[in-house]
């Protein structure tokens, strides 16, 4: 997609999860032709845009705060997930992967235990 020049790859994304789910502000990636039809869609299908949120959003991307803000929640990530993982392991729950950063951590249990046993007892909890 990225040697691609956005001939045939339209990139859709949002800042709520990065910044804040109340944000609802997004952006989407395209060929140029395609923009006004995206755009008039987007007026089509929903109750109006954020406004505020859009000029907020805006504001952070060209002074920079959204990239300092983006490096720090990396650094704290990629801390909380070496974390994490070193307890699992501790307890016998290995990461399929061990991923420098992110969301989720994907492991396997120990032989023996039942997953949906585990889940139940998360929920009860």
């Amino acid at each position: 997609a990225a040697f691609d020049g956005l001939n045939r790859v339209v990139h859709i994304g949002s800042f709520s999860k990065t910044l804040s789910a109340s944000v609802r502000c997004g952006f989407i990636a395209a060929p140029r032709d395609w923009i006004e039809p995206l755009t008039d869609l987007k007026i089509a299908t929903t109750f109006g845009g954020g406004r505020l949120a859009a000029e907020l959003v805006l504001t952070l991307l060209k002074d920079g705060s959204y990239r300092k803000h983006m490096d720090l929640l990396r650094a704290r990530l990629a801390r909380a997930m070496g974390e994490t993982s070193v307890r699992l392991k501790a307890i016998g729950i290995s990461p399929w992967i061990d991923q420098p950063a992110g969301l989720f951590l994907w492991c396997s249990l120990p032989d023996g235990v039942d997953a949906a046993e585990v889940a139940r007892r998360a929920l009860a909890d």
